[in-house]
């Protein structure tokens, strides 16, 4: 049996040379990076939607024999990943827009050789301001909170990092948030546009609102910012947000376990822990309940100091 994951790294794959070929269904193609992701079964409007949203360009190639795509969307609407063989069914169109969205992203994080951590990200006078903790600790609101005063977001979940030139840059997956009942609030009817946005229920079942890359205040694809400040994000009941010092200790655990598995080595991030630690611009951040606009301010104050600081 064929190995799925050697059709990723090096197998054959569609060529737009065979585009036109009659009695061949068309496959759609995203390239990130080092990276692609074939889909199959798709439409063209779902496909447009997902680039625009995703601020990727495709291409449409057609289904050569015996190639395996990576994402195939049955006539039933389910969504079938081939490298796992998990299926998700989808309910809606929405559902399947978030749903190819989610898949898209996991298949290119899984295949490319680029340093990517588990965190969000904005931009303070042109310098990256990363918090960083695991699934649920609120990195998507303080990205939201952060875009809607205003400052540039990266991304709110997958940051890519280079550890050697110190940056930070975004990864393809637009910026979710919660969003109670899926109906858009009324602060978003009138500043984004219903193509820049999408409001539909993830695989687990819950409501998010998504914002598309492409938004003012969103950084493009590719655009690199050195990195000012990392924040390490820890649960806590206070009302009011706390920033302190995190040991060497608990800092090098967390960006470790906060990693992505990617092709590349998790360790390569270590070069930039040190960078950071050593400029005193490492921090563990307790964002305190209801406290998300004053968490952004201390955050992006706090790394505009750091900055005078280190170029005084």
């Amino acid at each position: 049996m064929t190995d799925p994951r050697k059709l990723i790294s090096g197998g054959s794959r569609p060529s737009p040379d065979s585009i036109g070929q009659p009695g061949v269904p068309s496959c759609f193609c995203f390239h990130w990076k080092d990276t692609r992701v074939f889909l199959e079964g798709v439409d063209e409007d779902l496909i447009q939607a997902m680039s625009r949203l995703m601020s990727l360009p495709f291409v449409r190639v057609e289904k050569l024999e015996g190639v395996l795509p990576d994402i195939i969307c049955t006539p039933q609407g389910d969504l079938h990943r081939i490298l796992t063989g998990e299926k998700f069914p989808c309910a809606t169109r929405e559902d399947l827009l978030m749903g190819l969205i989610a898949l898209s992203c996991i298949h290119l994080l899984a295949t490319t050789d680029e340093s990517i951590i588990h965190a969000g990200a904005f931009v303070v006078e042109g310098r990256a301001v990363l918090f960083c903790g695991p699934h649920l600790m609120g990195k998507s609101s303080l990205a939201y909170t952060a875009w809607k005063l205003s400052y540039p977001v990266i991304g709110d979940d997958w940051i890519v990092v280079d550890p050697l030139k110190r940056t930070a840059s975004a990864f393809p997956k637009p910026i979710k948030t919660r969003f109670a009942g899926g109906v858009v609030s009324p602060d978003i009817e009138p500043t984004v546009p219903p193509q820049d946005r999408l409001v539909g229920r993830l695989m687990s079942g819950e409501y998010r609102l998504v914002l598309g890359k492409g938004l003012e205040n969103m950084t493009p694809l590719g655009q690199e910012f050195p990195v000012g400040a990392l924040y390490l994000m820890a649960r806590g009941k206070d009302e009011r947000t706390v920033i302190e010092v995190p040991s060497r200790h608990d800092a090098l655990a967390t960006i470790l376990e906060e990693t992505m598995l990617t092709r590349t080595s998790r360790l390569r991030v270590i070069k930039l822990l040190a960078h950071l630690r050593q400029g005193q611009r490492v921090y563990r951040i307790v964002v305190g309940e209801n406290d998300l606009p004053r968490a952004v301010k201390m955050m992006a104050d706090k790394a505009s100091a750091s900055l005078q600081i280190s170029t005084s």
